[in-house]
């Protein structure tokens, strides 16, 4: 049950999965993959998301009778995967939405601005290919 996780995640993050005979080299995939510094960190930090998912989900099972699917778990790690990068990114304007459909542009809020046409507020990202409203 614990391989299929991992392949769904790494799908989601945008990386090819192969299955690894160890956490560490599932790890050092994850690390490896991040091309700068601020993308190695989300990708570690959607690590520990799944690290930290599977245990408390092993936990519930064992101890609790409890039961789960790969769907809610894969959702879990999203969702505690984008509090964390919240609570290291406070000021970031990425939703939840934004997060499961693409975390690596969630990355780039720091390149972001608020831009005010009239009353309404906009984020204005520039990314290298063009520019996202």
């Amino acid at each position: 049950m614990i391989s299929p996780i991992w392949y769904r995640v790494s799908r989601w993050v945008g990386i090819e999965y192969v299955s690894p005979n160890s956490i560490m080299q599932i790890f050092e995939s994850f690390l490896g993959l991040g091309v700068g510094r601020q993308v190695r960190l989300g990708l570690i930090l959607v690590w520990h998301a799944v690290v930290w998912t599977i245990w408390n989900s092993r936990n519930d099972i064992i101890f609790a009778g409890g039961s789960s699917t790969i769907d809610i778990l894969v959702d879990k790690v999203k969702l505690y995967s984008w509090k964390w990068f919240l609570g290291k990114n406070p000021d970031s304007p990425c939703s939840l939405y934004e997060w499961e459909v693409q975390p690596r542009l969630c990355g780039l809020a720091r390149q972001c601005e608020v831009v005010m046409l009239g009353s309404l507020r906009f984020w204005l990202c520039v990314i290298p290919w063009g520019v996202l409203l």
